[in-house]
C-alpha cells in the first residue's frame, strides 16, 4: 500500500490572501495534505447575471496567482491530495451558464496540474431536484463529464464523481451515485471512452448515512476506482460535516458510521488515496485557540486511521 496522507479540506481555516501563514498553520496542526476548495474563490467572485468571475483570467495569470500557494506548500511539506470544483456545473435551461461553468472547470484542472494536485471532485447533476427521470439524469451527467474529458487527459488530473444526496419534504430521495453499481458504471464507461484512467470516485462517508449504505460493500465494489474520501459524519438527518465518532448517539437512530467496517474495506482494496476530512462545521464557531486544538484532534483521528491501515 502506498503512503497514505492525513488531509483536511481548506474551508473555515484557510486564508486565501495569506497562503504562507495558512500552510504553516495546518502543518503545525499535524496535517500532511489538504483538500483545496478551489470552488470557494469561484463562488465568492461569480456574477451569475453577467457570467464573470475571478477565473476569467488566463491560465498563465491563474498560475501566477497560485504561485504563493504552491511555494507555501513546498516550504511546509504539505501536498494537495485533492481539490473540490464547482458544486453545480450543469444548469438546466441555461446553456450559457453551463458552458461558462464548464470552461471555468477546465481552467481549474490546469490549476490543479500546476499545484501538483492529482484529483478534483466534480459533483454530478441531481436530476430529482427537477423531477427528471434517472435515465435522463445519467445522460446529462455523461454529457457533462465528456465535456471535461479532453482537459482531464491534457492536464493529468483525475475527475472524481461523488455520492450525493437529495431531500424532499423531509425524506431522502434518489440522488446520483448513492448506489455503487451506478457509480462504477459511470467510471468504467467514461474511462473506456477516454482510453485511460482519468475518472475515479470520491466516497463521501457522511452522505452514506442518509441512505443507510453498507460502506464496506460500497468500497469493495469500487475497488481501485476509489480515488478520494470525504471523512465526516452527521446525525442521519442534516449534512452537518462533523467529526468522526461524535454523532454516534446524537439521536439514537442507529445511523452511526461503522468506521471499523470502513477501515476493513479500505485495507482489503489497498486504498491509495488520502484520508481527507471534510469536517468544516466542527470548527466554524470556535475561538482561534480552540480551532487549532480541534484540528489537531481531527488529525489524530486521521493518524489512528492511518496506523490501522498500516497494520
Amino acid at each position: 500500500m502506498s503512503k497514505l496522507e492525513v488531509s483536511v479540506q481548506t474551508a473555515k481555516w484557510f486564508e486565501e490572501t495569506d497562503p504562507a501563514a495558512s500552510m504553516k498553520y495546518i502543518k503545525e496542526c499535524g496535517f500532511e495534505s489538504v483538500d483545496y476548495n478551489i470552488n470557494s474563490l469561484f463562488r465568492a467572485s461569480f456574477d451569475e447575471e453577467n457570467l464573470t468571475s475571478f477565473f476569467d483570467k488566463s491560465i498563465e495569470e491563474l498560475k501566477e496567482y497560485y504561485r504563493p500557494l504552491k511555494e507555501a506548500m513546498i516550504k511546509n511539506g504539505v501536498t494537495m491530495g485533492q481539490s473540490h470544483g464547482i458544486l453545480v456545473i450543469y444548469h438546466k435551461d441555461n446553456p450559457k451558464k453551463t458552458e461558462y461553468c464548464i470552461n471555468v472547470t477546465k481552467k481549474m484542472l490546469a490549476v490543479c496540474q500546476y499545484l501538483d494536485c492529482k484529483a478534483i471532485v466534480i459533483h454530478p447533476w441531481i436530476g430529482s431536484q427537477f423531477g427528471v427521470e434517472k435515465q435522463e439524469e445519467i445522460e446529462i451527467n455523461m454529457w457533462l463529464y465528456r465535456q471535461l474529458m479532453p482537459a482531464a487527459k491534457e492536464y493529468g488530473v483525475k475527475i472524481c464523481l461523488e455520492n450525493l444526496w437529495e431531500k424532499q419534504h423531509g425524506v431522502f430521495v434518489d440522488a446520483p451515485c448513492i448506489d455503487a453499481h451506478e457509480a462504477c458504471r459511470y467510471i468504467d464507461v467514461l474511462n473506456r471512452e477516454a482510453g485511460k484512467d482519468v475518472y475515479g470516485f470520491c466516497l463521501d462517508i457522511g452522505h452514506t448515512q442518509f441512505y443507510r449504505t453498507d460502506i464496506y460493500a460500497f468500497i469493495k465494489m469500487l475497488g481501485k476506482r476509489l480515488t478520494a474520501l470525504h471523512l465526516h459524519e452527521n446525525n442521519g438527518i442534516l449534512d452537518s460535516h462533523l467529526i468522526p465518532y461524535t454523532q454516534a448517539d446524537a439521536l439514537q437512530n442507529g445511523v452511526a458510521v461503522d468506521w471499523e467496517r470502513m477501515l476493513q474495506a479500505l485495507a482489503e482494496i489497498q486504498y491509495e488515496g488520502n484520508l481527507s476530512f471534510e469536517t468544516c462545521n466542527a470548527i466554524v464557531n470556535l475561538s482561534e485557540e480552540m480551532k487549532a486544538l480541534t484540528l489537531r484532534y481531527i488529525c489524530q483521528i486521521g493518524q489512528y486511521f492511518k496506523n490501522r491501515l498500516s497494520e
